[in-house]
C-alpha cells in the first residue's frame, strides 16, 4: 500500500491554460468544500488539495479497477501521492469525512 505526505506549499495553477486541463477541480455549494486532483491524467506525483471550511479532518482511500486499496491518506489540506510504483490504469478515490463521503472520482495513470 502506498502511503502519501502532506504537502505544504499553496497550490498554484499551471500556465498556459490548456494545461489546466490535466487539473480536476469538484466543488460542493452547500458545504463550500473543493477538492483538486492534479494532475489527473499522472504520470508520476498527483497532488490532492482539499479545501474544507469545517476545518475537519478526512480519510482519502484510492483503489485499483479491483477494489484493492492502494493508497490510504489522512487528509486535512493536501496529500502528494506518488504513483510511479503502480501500473498504469484507471484508479478511483474517495474522500471522506467523519464517515461520510465527500468527494469520489477517477484518476488515470499513464507511465
Amino acid at each position: 500500500m502506498h502511503y502519501g505526505r502532506h504537502f505544504a506549499p499553496d497550490f498554484e495553477w499551471p500556465e498556459p491554460a490548456e494545461e489546466r486541463a490535466h487539473y480536476r477541480r469538484e466543488q460542493d455549494a452547500a458545504t463550500g468544500q473543493q477538492l483538486v486532483v492534479a494532475p489527473n491524467p499522472t504520470s508520476g506525483v498527483t497532488q490532492f488539495i482539499w479545501k474544507n471550511p469545517g476545518n475537519g479532518a478526512g480519510i482519502l482511500l484510492i483503489e485499483d479497477v479491483q477494489g484493492q486499496a492502494v493508497g490510504r491518506f489522512d487528509i486535512a489540506d493536501r496529500v502528494l501521492w506518488d504513483t510511479s510504483a503502480l501500473p498504469s490504469g484507471l484508479y478511483f478515490y474517495r474522500l471522506s469525512s467523519g464517515g461520510k463521503p465527500v468527494f469520489s472520482g477517477k484518476i488515470v495513470i499513464k507511465h
